[in-house]
């Protein structure tokens, strides 16, 4: 489906058009909870696919397929994802071409003084240019 702004791409087999083997999601923005008509970042907000079907290109030709609709249709310089799943984190790096853009521990800060009593580690964000080769 597709409304303004964002869109998600879904992927099935040929011999079984019917069953669901894979999705991405993208939508305009660097936050994938809100869209953006503006932005020259696009974020995936989903990507999904079935175990039996994983490293058999599915999920490279869904990622294709939201790097063509940021780059070509909506004219973004970059794509962003936030994940902690370091399997796909690979996936994402080695075979897509994403970097890794913010590694931060969040303090926690008591609410009467103030001071730091700990930190939590924020999620990743993860980024690939859409630049003209």
């Amino acid at each position: 489906w597709e409304e303004e702004g964002r869109v998600m791409f879904v992927a099935f087999p040929e011999d079984n058009p019917g069953k669901l083997i894979g999705c991405v999601g993208v939508q305009l923005g660097c936050d994938e909870r809100i869209v953006d008509l503006e932005s020259t970042i696009a974020s995936i907000w989903k990507i999904s696919v079935e175990k039996g079907e994983r490293r058999r290109g599915v999920g490279k030709a869904l990622m294709e397929k939201a790097e063509s609709w940021a780059k070509e249709e909506h004219n973004c310089a970059s794509l962003r994802l936030v994940t902690a799943n370091t399997i796909a984190v690979t996936f994402f790096c080695e075979t897509m071409g994403f970097v890794k853009e913010l590694v931060d521990w969040t303090p926690w800060n008591d609410i009467k003084t103030g001071q730091i009593i700990g930190r939590s580690r924020r999620p990743l964000w993860y980024t690939k240019s859409l630049a003209a080769d």
